[in-house]
């Protein structure tokens, strides 16, 4: 059987600016979760897309047993790696609503 996907196939169909310029693939993973954070730890870059057309162990947001029947779908996690501090913007936020209350 001819393969449906691979890398190749999934970088020449994505016409994006960053997402997904770099594509890992794979039939078979526990987790692209779990691969985009292994990958992260290598310095994979902001984009990186890990696709699996089967996942045997993925989770979802709060650790929600994520699943699909094989061959029915394509897995897929994209590792962000935002430029902007996130605490800072979580300290903005708090300032704004205190003065805010002050205010009224």
């Amino acid at each position: 059987m001819a393969e449906l996907f691979n890398e190749e196939i999934i970088s020449q169909a994505t016409h994006t600016k960053w997402a997904g310029k770099t594509v890992h693939f794979a039939k078979e993973i526990d987790s692209t979760n779990a691969w985009i954070k292994s990958l992260a730890k290598e310095g994979a870059e902001h984009g990186t897309l890990a696709v699996a057309e089967y996942q045997s162990a993925g989770r979802g947001r709060f650790e929600r047993r994520w699943e699909a029947p094989e061959g029915s779908s394509i897995m897929m996690t994209l590792l962000l790696r935002p430029t902007f501090a996130p605490l800072l913007y979580f300290s903005l936020f708090f300032f704004v609503l205190f003065h805010f209350k002050t205010l009224t």
